[in-house]
């Protein structure tokens, strides 16, 4: 499921919500969805929600649509008992991303699988807007890019985004931590035409920008999760559990792109369940 938002009445800051125009299925691999004046809200597969006219997107709260997808996504799947989340839909959201010079990122010494091939550096490359200062604040919903594979470097890297250390103690203080995760995601590519303006045959047509719908797990990609604030991680398919051997409070997400075409993060979802 997806919904289709007007960008121009959204609020960066998180205030207030940007109109929803329509929901709908969302579209087969291959397909275009021009974002011109919008952007796209995707809902995890299986998240049963209602849409009318009280639904709202922002402030994201717990009556909000991203709030009600991830919880509805989690009742799906019983096995576990809580879910992060993160549709990059507001200033805020960006900053869960780790924007240091010294991410402890994915590396060939501290993967299960070995990560092989390139390596990320040693910070997230990715392009996004800002979500805190010195610099004007901005963030565009759909417009987070994890970057292409570096060319022509004396080393090259992957494109990478890596988010923040999330503390998930509070969420169970008794026996804090888990051992076990499962991963949802969605990336898209895309793709931007020309403005002609053509005096020859009278041609005019506007610069469209468009998602192109990928398969959620491309060869380039690889997806890891972190219980030990990145001092090790694991790989994680899509939808799949995923063994961390030992518990740990501390998560982080890594995405790493070793293609030679950037990748758009529309959001995530990590489901875990409670130590016993």
């Amino acid at each position: 499921m997806r919904l289709y938002v007007d960008l121009g009445s959204h609020d960066p800051a998180g205030t207030d919500s940007g109109r929803i125009i329509k929901y709908d299925t969302t579209p087969e691999i291959g397909s275009l969805t021009t974002i011109n004046g919008q952007y796209v809200l995707e809902i995890p597969e299986g998240s049963s929600i209602v849409v009318d006219e009280s639904s709202y997107i922002l402030p994201q709260n717990a009556s909000s649509i991203p709030a009600q997808a991830a919880q509805e996504f989690l009742v799906r799947y019983p096995m576990y008992d809580h879910v992060l989340y993160n549709f990059f839909l507001e200033n805020t959201d960006i900053d869960t991303i780790d924007f240091s010079f010294s991410v402890p990122n994915p590396t060939n010494l501290n993967t299960t699988p070995a990560l092989g091939g390139l390596a990320p550096a040693g910070f997230s490359r990715c392009k996004i807007g800002r979500g805190v200062g010195p610099g004007p604040v901005g963030m565009s919903p759909n417009r987070i890019e994890i970057l292409s594979r570096s060319f022509a470097k004396t080393t090259d890297v992957s494109g990478s985004l890596t988010s923040e250390n999330i503390d998930i103690t509070a969420l169970n203080p008794v026996t804090p931590g888990t051992d076990e995760v499962m991963v949802w995601w969605k990336i898209a590519k895309m793709e931007t035409s020309a403005d002609i303006n053509s005096k020859y045959d009278g041609t005019n047509t506007p610069s469209l920008n468009s998602l192109r719908e990928i398969a959620q797990e491309p060869a380039d990609l690889s997806v890891w999760v972190s219980n030990n604030n990145g001092v090790s991680w694991y790989e994680t398919p899509y939808l799949e559990p995923v063994d961390l051997i030992n518990a740990g409070t501390d998560i982080r997400i890594a995405f790493v792109n070793k293609g030679d075409d950037p990748l758009y993060l529309l959001g995530y979802c990590i489901l875990f369940p409670d130590l016993p």
